[in-house]
């Protein structure tokens, strides 16, 4: 193993990562002859260079082949933290060692966890690498492939599967979200100033006034298990031993308890902030993905009222992108993020800036929405 990768991967522990390729390798004599490391990732957000591929040569009594996985670093913030707090950094290493991830309802499935390794101030999860079978840009069709598999799945809980209850997990994520993102000192922003018109800023503040209207009206709707992060990067598709095509959920730090509908969210409108799908096309990706989410749930035996669905999400979309995004935007576009930003979103500040204002317009318009249904089925 070469210098460089010993010094990318501090106070490496070969005897971990052997157990972890034997139980990758299904081969519990399974010798390491080399190894290297590569960064996965440079667009996580929190911990963009906290995700590593090791992958080398090991021999057992079958012969030589090659073996690849995944560690995870979580770092210690240093400041305290509640484990319910919407970014608790332990919480994916819990949700390892829990085997709440090694039991989920399915049809969606996490990755292999093969341990943690704890620090003094980090935790390493050592997981399966897992090759997306799909392009980097999905198409119409891939999204409601998604969102019927997630349908699926959070059907298991609103039909009346156990909710977990480990302290860890995350809840009230709108309301954390979106108390940590308050519009009032973000209109000085030149960006902001530029693509957020003043009538736009008006109804976000608005929504701002209601804000807390919307928070109960989410903890009043079904609550499932969530992952909270749905969104087109943490989406992976493979194809089983069967032939059935799969869906694959990483990153599960900010997994919880939320509404029915919530979780949905993500697919949309996360995959739109992050600029994976166009805001100016949402309104086609809302229809087909939303539709496809029904239609999952009904599969799996739900018969309840799609509105109750639609409120579910429609309120989530107005607090997560309506309310946070002139605070989001106002964040990224600052002189001294110019580059990251680019590199995270494949835009200019100019271009991303024009993109979330869409997305900002589009989000009040489902809090809109999420006003009538409430009307409609009396939660108002």
């Amino acid at each position: 193993m070469s210098q460089a990768s010993v010094d990318r991967l501090p106070a490496f522990d070969p005897a971990a990562l052997t157990a972890a390729v034997r139980q990758d390798q299904h081969s519990p004599t399974f010798e390491l002859l080399d190894w290297s490391v590569r960064r996965l990732s440079d667009q996580g957000i929190i911990n963009p260079d906290g995700l590593l591929c090791v992958s080398g040569y090991g021999r057992d009594g079958n012969g030589v082949k090659p073996w690849s996985l995944v560690v995870k670093m979580l770092k210690d913030p240093g400041a305290a933290q509640a484990p319910a707090h919407l970014w608790y950094w332990q919480r994916e290493a819990l949700a390892a060692e829990s085997g709440i991830l090694a039991a989920l309802p399915g049809p969606i499935a996490a990755p292999r966890l093969y341990g943690v390794t704890r620090r003094e101030n980090d935790a390493w999860i050592w997981m399966e690498h897992i090759t997306d079978a799909a392009a980097q840009r999905w198409s119409l069709e891939d999204y409601a492939f998604a969102a019927r598999q997630i349908g699926r799945d959070s059907a298991a809980y609103a039909l009346g599967k156990p909710l977990p209850t480990w302290p860890w997990l995350c809840r009230g994520h709108a309301r954390a979200w979106a108390e940590g993102l308050p519009p009032h000192d973000t209109w000085q922003n030149p960006f902001v100033q530029r693509h957020f018109a003043p009538h736009l800023q008006a109804r976000v503040l608005q929504l701002w006034a209601e804000r807390t209207d919307f928070y109960a009206i989410l903890d009043r709707l079904p609550q499932i298990f969530c992952h909270f992060d749905y969104q087109r990067r943490n989406l992976l598709r493979r194809t089983r031993a069967d032939g059935r095509p799969e869906l694959i959920a990483v990153d599960w730090a900010l997994c919880g308890i939320g509404p029915l509908g919530g979780d949905f969210f993500s697919l949309v409108g996360s995959s739109a902030l992050l600029l994976e799908w166009e805001p100016a096309r949402l309104g086609e990706l809302d229809d087909a993905a939303f539709a496809a989410y029904v239609a999952g749930l009904e599969e799996a035996g739900w018969q309840g009222s799609a509105d109750l669905v639609r409120l579910g999400y429609t309120a989530w979309m107005a607090l997560w992108c309506g309310l946070a995004l002139p605070a989001a935007t106002a964040f990224w576009c600052i002189p001294e993020r110019a580059a990251r930003a680019l590199q995270q979103f494949g835009r200019t500040q100019e271009e991303a800036a024009a993109a979330w204002a869409t997305l900002c317009a589009y989000s009040l318009e489902r809090a809109d929405e999420a006003r009538r249904l409430m009307a409609v089925l009396s939660l108002a």
